[in-house]
């Protein structure tokens, strides 16, 4: 059987009024910009900056660290700019060029609008770095600074200032962001405080309890399972515990919190140890 398909007519297209008015729009468009061009190129340029060509609605979305009035200063936008004068590819590459940004996607809406879309990027972490603060995101790249009155509920990661000198700093930044996505793979994201980086490696200094847990640098997420072991033999008790270290195979090094009652000891005694 032939099926015979035939184009949608005028009827079917007064259907949809705002496709019908933007197909009429963009015809009277085209028809001004062209006739203007035929008549010469001082004629030509008067068409670029006819009123009607003038954006006059700018569509910004996706922006949510960044305000609008910084993205449009970043990208330096102008008040009453011709439709014809605004670059899509080049805005999208200013664009991404900003720290929060992403990715963009910029449109030019004929006769007079433009839609800006950007995505931001998410900071995982505070990274301390010559004492300040700095947002980063979980490929390591730096977003910006903490601003005053913020307190974004995030880990913080120090100790790379001792590795600057030595071009190690983005290496151990990795590093430390590797764990967190270990972290959240094992749901354990949400109790990290800090991730100290040291000579011992990586130092982990949970909310709760309040125990230093030394990692060191390999098997991350076979001594996270080890230390959610030693956490749950410790049930009720693990207030006592002041230092967990895992930076030995299959051995975990206690350190227990100095009881008040009983006095120091002068004797050189050694760390308790248990197999973990």
């Amino acid at each position: 059987m032939m099926r015979i398909f035939s184009k949608p007519t005028f009827a079917a297209q007064a259907r949809n009024p705002h496709r019908l008015r933007a197909g009429l729009l963009f015809c009277f468009g085209g028809t001004l910009l062209l006739g203007l061009t035929w008549k010469g190129p001082g004629w030509f340029q008067k068409a670029r900056m006819h009123p009607y060509f003038c954006v006059q609605d700018l569509k910004l979305e996706g922006n949510r660290r960044v305000s609008r009035e910084q993205l449009l200063a970043w990208i330096g936008w102008r008040e009453n700019v011709s439709i014809w004068d605004v670059d899509p590819l080049a805005l999208q590459r200013r664009l991404t060029q900003h720290p929060w940004i992403r990715g963009a996607t910029v449109q030019r809406i004929l006769p007079r609008r433009v839609r800006i879309q950007v995505r931001e990027r998410r900071p995982v972490a505070l990274v301390q770095v010559n004492g300040a603060f700095q947002y980063v995101d979980r490929l390591g790249k730096l977003l910006g600074p903490l601003l005053p009155g913020e307190a974004p509920d995030l880990p913080v990661i120090s100790g790379i200032d001792e590795f600057a000198d030595r071009e190690l700093a983005p290496v151990h930044v990795h590093r430390a962001l590797q764990l967190l996505r270990v972290c959240e793979q094992l749901q354990y994201s949400d109790t990290i405080s800090q991730v100290q980086i040291g000579q011992k490696g990586l130092v982990v200094v949970p909310l709760h309890p309040r125990v230093v847990i030394v990692l060191g640098w390999g098997r991350l997420e076979e001594k996270l399972r080890r230390l959610a072991r030693i956490f749950a033999a410790w049930e009720g008790h693990v207030d006592q515990l002041r230092e967990v270290d895992l930076s030995f195979p299959n051995v975990a090094v206690l350190k227990l919190v100095p009881d008040p009652q009983k006095p120091a000891r002068r004797s050189k005694s050694r760390p308790g140890r248990t197999e973990a």
